[in-house]
């Protein structure tokens, strides 16, 4: 294997390590804002009672430089398989309106309000 498809290999690997690290970074921010507070009992209600902006402004522990992704490799669409998140043998169908309610505002708040 030619050394630049190593060094390329190698970059790709911290890459992944970055948005790990930055994925579980976000995953305990949110967590440890969700603990501090005392008027939501369940986390899926506090997490819908949280505005688009709150999610703008969370800053994570280690700034670090700002990197595109796509200049290393191109993304990867995934397929979204709610159902696997679920109770065993539960379907999007059998959720009650509440839960229904707070799984697509996650998506509209992860995807973006015009997709």
């Amino acid at each position: 294997m030619p050394i630049e498809n190593q060094n390329k290999r190698i970059e790709l690997a911290e890459l992944e390590k970055q948005q790990f690290d930055i994925e579980k970074n976000l995953i305990d921010t949110l967590k440890d804002d969700f603990e501090k507070q005392d008027k939501y009992n369940n986390f899926l209600d506090w997490l819908k009672s949280k505005d688009d902006d709150y999610f703008k402004r969370i800053e994570l522990a280690e700034g670090g430089k700002v990197i595109k992704f796509s200049d290393y490799k191109k993304p990867k669409i995934k397929k979204i398989n709610l159902s696997s998140l679920f109770e065993h043998a539960k379907t999007i169908a059998s959720l009650t309106d509440a839960e229904r309610e707070v799984v697509n505002d996650l998506l509209r708040k992860t995807l973006g309000k015009d997709k």
